[in-house]
């Protein structure tokens, strides 16, 4: 052991420790520890995810897998980190952003049902254990060569401190240790490159690759089959990665998300073609190699002089741990989200201290699996293996799917996910599977979880056709629609939608009250949105994509409404005062049950206008759910002469979407309170309309 570096060890854990309890603060909600209160700008957000995506794999397995084959080594770990982060920019981040949701369960229950909400979260706690297993083997491997120390106390003694400080101060602390860290890792490898191209050339790297009769030591694409699979693998696992949603939720902004984002690229190219640099240039010095010993170890512990040594050597620490840091907080979230908070719902009256718990059983698992894998690449493989097979499929489908589809998602995670297991079950010894290895196994898997899932969804459209209620079997029941009847819905499905899209994207919108409806969704709670007939011109449009479940009529006008809204994601409800609303009533009920949303006009669908009906009353005291009034108001507006005093607004405008105050209703009111709940929601209700109204007076 060289105790100056053993004694740098342990300067750099308590400088980290120092740093992450210096930004610690008194929190009161799981959105304050897991999203930093959403309030992350641009910069933050490049710090926090540079730090994530740059670890072990980057720092170790990249050098020596460059080393061994040269310039192609980029394709392993460096494209598909750049790669995942340009996709998340360009087609992901607004719409990431907007969700209403925390972790990736809370919208596969709003697009998949709960069954299938279960099954995806023990997937990502999985995912998310082999992720921070990979970074502490690392950890592990690296000081037990470098310091000669044991594995399993490397691995406790970095674990413990990126627990402090990820316990105390959540995602705030990971962030501001971040910073510290990406200036260090930035530094060291800058000056391993230095220090090598003055110890060898390009020229001596040829000539050297030549004696070894390594060809396509400088071919870019020299064994691209193999890499191309994990290129592949890594890919689609972090795109959907809990981390890379984590991190896109905690933006203040979208515009904030995608400038970090875009940063980040930037910055990982660099990074990356630096560290293949590193490997490639080292070749001369190493012609046989490193052993089972890291090439960045090596140069650090015994070829370099202390000061570039020591600089390295924490720029490897740096580089491990902020990963480290991250899996953990993120990995917690998805823990206490998504299992605990379900399976314990009094978890959430304690918010922070079960956050808490969530991080200390993540390091627990992590470091469980630790012991057992201690190969980093394949660690790391097998955790984008369960993402890339079990979730990729259902989870991007589920970004643009326009209706609720249970059965398609069950069976595209039980196809790939299975897969996956019996593929982690093999690489673990503790079955005979016979199935290819990683990453061979990605396209088999990746395959049988789109096969599910598009036999399901072929079986519910099926099932849909026939299915009375749904808007298609309305309308093929509508056999006295007129030519003009029908070519009205077309317009209003093809030509209409993409007219009212322009329309309101033209105008500049500003989101008044939405922190307490924001708060209320994040935590799960159901939520009733009221909103008076005259005013919803603009509820198509503002809640689309969602997951939000509207009633509409199932008369020919409810026909042309519904042919407008299902092309925008929501759960379509057809019902009115006849038999088909008691079961509409049902669905309504299920829904806020598990913690949906759901759209109502308590005036509708016939007036009196602003006359508030009984409808909303039952439904919150019947289900616990909150009810939030939702109105607008526009700076040049237009009045119709309707009986409901129909609202519209001209293009280019100021547009407000205001939300008011959470209503709550106390559970099994009793039926002599109903009429007085009605009349004071009534009151409230024209009240808060009358204030929206003057908004832009």
């Amino acid at each position: 052991m060289r105790p100056e570096f053993f004694g740098l060890f342990v300067a750099y854990l308590v400088l980290l420790l120092a740093t992450g309890l210096a930004f610690a603060r008194r929190m009161k909600s799981a959105e304050d520890f897991f999203l930093a209160g959403k309030r992350l700008g641009a910069g933050l957000i490049f710090i926090s995810l540079t730090a994530s995506w740059f670890g072990a794999t980057s720092m170790l397995v990249s050098t020596d897998e460059a080393l061994r084959g040269g310039v192609s080594a980029i394709w392993i770990v460096g494209m598909p980190a750049v790669l995942t982060v340009i996709v998340l920019a360009v087609f992901f981040a607004g719409r990431l952003h907007r969700l209403p949701v925390m972790t990736w369960s809370d919208l596969v229950e709003l697009r998949y049902g709960r069954l299938v909400r279960h099954l995806t979260s023990v997937l990502l706690v999985w995912y998310m254990a082999l992720l921070a297993a990979s970074q502490m083997a690392a950890l592990g491997l690296f000081l037990e060569g470098f310091l000669s120390v044991s594995y399993g106390g490397s691995l406790a003694a970095g674990a413990a401190v990126v627990l402090v400080y990820s316990a105390a101060g959540g995602l705030r602390s990971v962030v501001r240790t971040d910073f510290l860290q990406v200036v260090l890792l930035t530094a060291g490898v800058s000056a391993l490159l230095i220090w090598v191209s003055g110890q060898s050339s390009w020229a001596a790297t040829a000539a050297a690759a030549f004696d070894a009769g390594k060809a396509g030591y400088f071919d870019l694409f020299d064994g691209f089959g193999t890499k191309a699979l994990m290129l592949l693998s890594f890919t689609l696992a972090w795109t959907i990665s809990p981390i890379a949603l984590q991190r896109i939720q905690a933006a203040r902004s979208a515009k904030a998300a995608r400038k970090g984002l875009w940063a980040t690229a930037a910055a990982l190219l660099v990074l990356y073609l630096l560290i293949v640099g590193v490997g490639t240039l080292s070749l001369p010095l190493f012609p046989r190699g490193t052993g089972d010993r890291p090439l960045v170890a090596e140069i650090a512990g015994r070829e370099a002089g202390f000061a570039l040594g020591g600089l390295v050597f924490v720029a490897v620490l740096a580089a491990i741990l902020s990963t480290l840091d991250t899996a953990m907080n993120a990995g917690a979230l998805v823990l206490n989200r998504d299992i605990i908070n379900q399976a314990f719902p009094d978890s959430r009256n304690r918010p922070v201290l079960w956050a808490r718990t969530a991080t200390v059983i993540m390091a627990v698992l992590a470091f469980l699996v630790a012991l057992k894998f201690r190969n980093i690449l394949k660690t790391i493989g097998l955790s984008s293996e369960i993402m890339a097979e079990g979730f990729f499929v259902p989870g991007a489908a589920m970004l643009v799917l326009r209706r609720k589809r249970p059965l398609a998602g069950l069976l595209g995670i039980a196809f790939g996910g299975g897969f996956a297991v019996l593929s982690f079950l093999g690489a673990a010894g503790i079955v005979r599977s016979g199935l290819p290895v990683w990453p061979h196994s990605v396209p088999y898997g990746l395959a049988l979880g789109a096969a599910g899932f598009f036999w399901g969804l072929l079986i519910e459209k099926r099932r849909e056709k026939s299915r009375p209620g749904t808007f298609g079997a309305i309308f093929d029941k509508m056999g006295s629609m007129t030519l003009k009847e029908k070519f009205r819905l077309w317009l209003i499905q093809k030509p209409g939608k993409i007219l009212i899209w322009l329309w309101m994207k033209a105008c500049r919108w500003t989101i008044v009250g939405g922190e307490p409806y924001q708060a209320l969704r994040t935590d799960g709670r159901p939520v009733v949105l009221l909103v008076w007939h005259g005013k919803i011109f603009v509820v198509p449009f503002f809640f689309r994509r969602r997951g939000i479940m509207p009633l509409v009529s199932p008369s020919k006008d409810g026909e042309f409404v519904a042919r407008l809204m299902d092309g925008w994601g929501y759960k379509l409800l057809r019902g009115s005062g006849s038999h088909p609303m008691k079961a509409a009533w049902l669905e309504m009920k299920k829904e806020l049950s598990a913690g949906g949303e759901v759209i109502i006009v308590p005036d509708g669908p016939r007036g009196p206008d602003r006359k508030f009906k009984l409808g909303g009353v039952k439904l919150a005291t019947e289900t616990g759910a909150v009810l939030v009034p939702f109105s607008f108001s526009a700076r040049r507006k237009k009045i119709l002469r309707s009986w409901d005093r129909f609202e519209m607004f001209f293009p280019f405008t100021k547009v407000a979407a205001v939300y008011g105050e959470p209503i709550e209703i106390p559970l099994g009111l009793p039926p002599d309170r109903l009429e007085e709940e009605r009349l004071r929601l009534e009151k409230i209700m024209v009240e808060f309309d009358a204030a929206v109204d003057r908004h832009f007076a």
